[in-house]
């Protein structure tokens, strides 16, 4: 056991050592310098993420070595619903500032980090509007008028842990919380504690 994880510290900082290597390359020409402003972008997207994600020491392992994302990424992998409606939420801002990027000459060499970047961006705030959006077209379902929510923000950093139990709503005979992996409401038993849900919200009338 102790060997597999000296065998994988060695490998990270390889790899660490590695991706340094690449970004140090961006003032070279050809091949080398396109693949090192490559690196430096997605060193920044890895630090920005790491920030957005209320962690930012792993962001700075992230911008060392940006591969390592794909590990926490893995933990999203349930959340395809909501991934889903999220991507194709951000897909028409992501397609305007990557036009923007390649009509104005001195945005090209850096149109992968902006996109990314402008993305990652556009994605806290239509996140908040997709979670509010499904919460409300359920809510009705679960009898339920009103509800708490953090902010998708907040709920950000917190993912994909779910060993946390939110209450968002309380009726006279039930207690629930909202999932992101299956976009629905669940109970809470009595007998577990639910955490703040967050500020009250009330869904528009229709």
């Amino acid at each position: 056991m102790v060997g597999w994880i000296l065998l994988g510290l060695a490998l990270t900082c390889l790899g660490i050592f590695g991706w340094l290597w690449l970004c140090a390359g961006f003032r070279a020409g050809g091949l080398r310098g396109a693949l090192g402003y490559g690196a430096l972008q997605l060193s920044a997207l890895g630090l920005v993420y790491g920030f957005v994600r209320g962690q930012p020491i792993n962001g700075v392992f992230l911008a060392s070595f940006p591969p390592l994302a794909l590990v926490d990424l893995a933990g999203f992998a349930r959340f395809d619903t909501f991934l889903r409606a999220l991507a194709w939420g951000v897909l028409p801002y992501s397609a305007v500032i990557l036009l923007i990027c390649l009509i104005w000459r001195p945005l090209r060499v850096w149109a992968l980090g902006v996109t990314l970047l402008g993305s990652l961006g556009a994605a806290v705030f239509v996140g908040d509007r997709v979670a509010q959006g499904a919460m409300c077209q359920t809510a009705a379902l679960h009898g339920v008028a009103s509800f708490q929510r953090h902010s998708f923000l907040t709920s950000l950093s917190n993912a994909p842990r779910e060993v946390q139990v939110t209450l968002h709503a309380t009726l006279p005979d039930d207690r629930l919380g909202w999932s992101y992996s299956t976009m629905d409401w669940y109970p809470i038993p009595i007998s577990v504690q639910g955490f703040d849900g967050g500020a009250l919200f009330s869904c528009p009338a229709v």
